[in-house]
């Protein structure tokens, strides 16, 4: 099976896809905590949207057919996000959160950016594929889809002697991506901003697969 690779032209199907999946998605859920269901769709496929933006031009971005059942999007070795790109987002995003009084809520947007850029310099995620989203669509679920477009990425990853590097806050996804030989660097309650209970704080996981020789 060969990968289907996404260009530009996919890109309301992939955020339509990568949206849906992470709309009960902990990080997110968190990072948005004031905002009311509709305003939390808004953001987070705004949020989708600039992610596919980023990176798509990369040419490491991936489904497994034209269906776009299942999505990949991979920041490649190196390459490091492109910061203007990022930034004027952030921007708008400001600006967007601070009209509706959400001044707290764009504070941990920036305390959570942080967080993870610290955490991706320490585990040298620069030298690793950056696996950011992993969503198939909700028509096509429970049909092992993510697994077989994960094993297509692995054939690629480990030609060219690659790790892949990942974030997880969603148990069920840890062991997935245990169950397909991620081992788990580090484990970590997120940064607490504003008014949010304790347990209701998620705990986020950094992971990475080692590439396996070729037979």
């Amino acid at each position: 099976m060969n990968l289907f690779q996404l260009k530009r032209e996919h890109l309301k199907d992939i955020v339509r896809t990568t949206t849906d999946s992470f709309l009960t998605d902990p990080y997110f859920n968190f990072m948005f905590y004031e905002l009311n269901e509709a305003e939390k769709h808004e953001f987070i496929a705004n949020m989708e949207e600039a992610f596919v933006d980023q990176v798509v031009d990369f040419n490491e971005c991936y489904a497994l057919d034209e269906s776009l059942s299942s999505v990949a999007l991979i920041l490649p070795p190196i390459v490091g996000y492109p910061e203007e790109k990022w930034d004027k987002f952030t921007d708008r995003q400001s600006e967007l959160l601070k009209e509706k009084g959400y001044d707290i809520t764009f504070e941990r947007i920036l305390k959570l950016e942080d967080f993870i850029s610290i955490k991706f310099e320490e585990y040298d995620a620069i030298n690793s594929y950056y696996l950011i989203t992993l969503s198939t669509d909700k028509n096509y679920r429970n049909q092992g889809l993510a697994s077989k477009l994960l094993k297509e990425l692995f054939k690629k990853f480990d030609r060219e002697e690659r790790k892949c590097y990942i974030e997880c806050t969603n148990d069920i996804n840890i062991q997935f991506y245990k169950k397909h030989d991620f081992i788990i660097l580090g484990s970590f309650k997120l940064p607490s901003v504003g008014d949010v209970p304790s347990d209701e704080i998620p705990t986020i996981t950094f992971m990475e697969r080692i590439p396996k020789p070729i037979n």
